[in-house]
């Protein structure tokens, strides 16, 4: 067990700025990751040559862990049990146009109508501000180094992915069970904290309910259970039905290791759809995760009243990351761009709750692990995670060192520009 300091090392959180038009894709943010992840294993090389020659000087002290999270360009991972390539007619579905709802910030169009040029929206009667927007993008496919089959990874959701040597001086040592455990119970407790959080957004007429209780069980990732009751829609066929409940997926999970050194880990779905056609469901084109017969959900479908659409996508209206709450203390700083409510306050509580837990003792973490010791209890968020560019962690420049084309570093979307009804419920 490593010895343990007074005051635990910052948490550093980078997150790969983004807008609607212009999100980060997978095979970015693995190039990134892959940079994060070398500066730890080069680091365990120069520790391990120390040791076997003592003329050696010893290293400076260990790259403290890392966060990186991004809210991904829509793209499908296939795990490592997929050897086989995709045939080309399950690559072409794959791969057809994605209308992603979203939110686009024009301030030059304020005051104008759709027969100015902007786009308006008429959902059950009722005309949406223009700065709702649905975009159009086609999903890449990606091989991933995780277990499991197909998974979705797209807008409305937000990826976590800590880049940590589990054996680090810095923390206390994780096994492989321990870590899987560790990336669940964050999100576990920052999947309550996010809905919590939230709820002041949203007009109170909109919300179906005010918590989300994550759980785990023999299957990866995290899980809600999703009720209904006698006479309200059947989720199964969208007709009213008897009482009934379902487990559903809210967030994924993936581990991959090099040396004790983590990639990948987890994927949490806040605001994207998971009803409605393949053009606008990405997750009707696959079994996500090769699991028959489940269902994923979000955090917006758990807590919204989905059939009451206008207030529904209302409610995902965003806020600036750099105006939560103070929490970055950089005002000025550009790299920050608007998300959702929901991705917003997701991002503030996944990396606070993952350094608290990062520091405490087994025993004296909360069953939620939204708490660790004593030691990091009276500590705030900014007393513990560093929000921080790929620039001030990476150096300037760090671009030019991946091995990343140009068109794959960021998906840029095309705009549908089509008055009328949004057909979020056909089947």
């Amino acid at each position: 067990m490593a010895s343990r300091a007074a005051r635990p090392p910052r948490l550093q959180h980078i997150h790969i700025p983004g807008s609607t038009h212009c999100l980060p894709s997978y095979a970015l943010a693995v190039a990134i990751q892959s940079k994060l992840q070398q500066r730890l294993l080069d680091y365990k090389a120069a520790v391990a040559t120390a040791s076997e020659d003592s003329s050696r000087p010893l290293p400076p002290p260990p790259p403290p862990p890392t966060i990186l999270s991004f809210i991904p360009a829509p793209t499908y991972t296939l795990g490592r049990r997929q050897t086989s390539p995709l045939c080309p007619v399950e690559a072409q579905r794959l791969r057809g146009r994605l209308d992603v709802y979203w939110y686009k910030h024009d301030k030059s169009s304020k005051g104008k109508t759709a027969e100015e040029g902007v786009d308006s929206r008429v959902i059950n009667g009722q005309t949406l501000d223009h700065d709702h927007h649905y975009a159009s993008f086609y999903p890449a496919i990606h091989n991933a180094p995780r277990g499991g089959l197909t998974t979705y990874h797209g807008p409305g959701q937000v990826v976590f992915w800590p880049v940590m040597d589990l054996k680090s001086p810095l923390h206390r040592h994780f096994s492989v069970r321990d870590y899987a455990c560790l990336l669940e119970k964050t999100t576990i407790a920052s999947i309550a904290e996010a809905a919590t959080s939230s709820l002041p957004s949203f007009p109170p007429e909109a919300v179906r309910q005010k918590e989300v209780k994550g759980f785990t069980t023999e299957n990866p990732g995290v899980w809600v259970k999703r009720r209904w009751a006698d006479g309200d829609e059947d989720e199964a066929d969208g007709r009213p039905g008897p009482e009934g409940e379902e487990e559903r997926k809210i967030a994924a999970l993936g581990v991959h290791l090099r040396r004790h050194v983590t990639g990948l880990g987890v994927a949490v779905n806040c605001s994207m759809p998971v009803r409605g056609p393949e053009s606008y469901d990405p997750w009707r084109r696959i079994v996500a995760c090769g699991l028959e017969g489940k269902r994923v959900t979000s955090l917006a479908y758990e807590m919204l009243d989905y059939l009451d659409q206008a207030r529904w996508i209302r409610a995902m209206g965003p806020q600036p990351l750099v105006l939560l709450e103070g929490q970055y203390k950089n005002k000025n700083r550009e790299s920050w761009a608007e998300a959702p409510v929901l991705e917003t306050q997701m991002l503030r509580a996944w990396p606070e709750f993952f350094a608290r837990s990062l520091q405490g003792r087994p025993e004296e973490a909360s069953a939620d692990g939204a708490r660790g010791s004593d030691s990091t209890t009276t500590m705030t968020r900014d007393d513990l995670v560093d929000d921080l560019t790929i620039d001030e962690v990476l150096g300037k420049g760090w671009e030019n060192t991946i091995d990343v084309p140009e068109e794959e570093q960021y998906i840029t979307a095309t705009r549908k520009r089509v008055v009328g009804t949004i057909p979020l419920e056909s089947t």
